[in-house]
């Protein structure tokens, strides 16, 4: 299935909106809750960030670049786009895969179906880390998305 276009400002706008939303929430909601709009939050930030460099207005523009063009396939690739943008380097930022209960192992494109759909990891200590990992990416987007 194709991806809707969006633009530069509706991506902001998401990463915004998803952000506060986030961090409005307190412990009372479920963590699958929040990581889920942490995730999306993240997701609309990293290819707003994207746009911004390369210049560019709607994320159709950004899969027309060789080095973007699969990103239209794996969109929702956080690890993958927090390399784009320059920063995977950086401890705060780096994104390990989960391992689940029945074996399989869940790559970063995937936190957001295990969340959506409520399926729990073998550690949870580990979604935690990786919720402060998010929210390093979210917090360092918020510093970086200024136009």
């Amino acid at each position: 299935m194709a991806q809707i276009p969006a633009s530069r400002r509706e991506l902001k706008n998401a990463f915004s909106k998803h952000y506060h939303v986030y961090n409005a929430m307190d412990q009372s909601y479920h963590p699958m809750t929040r990581r889920l709009l942490l995730f999306y939050a993240v997701e609309s930030g990293l290819k707003c960030y994207l746009l911004k460099n390369i210049h560019k207005y709607m994320t159709s523009e950004l899969y027309t670049y060789k080095q973007f063009n699969d990103l239209q396939e794996h969109g929702h690739d956080i690890r993958r786009l927090v390399k784009f943008a320059g920063i995977s380097g950086q401890k705060d930022y780096q994104l390990g895969n989960l391992f689940m209960k029945n074996g399989d192992t869940i790559a970063p494109e995937q936190f957001h179906q295990l969340w959506r759909y409520g399926i729990e990891s073998r550690v949870l200590e580990n979604e935690d880390r990786i919720e402060v990992t998010l929210k390093n990416i979210a917090d360092w987007l918020s510093s970086n998305l200024v136009e």
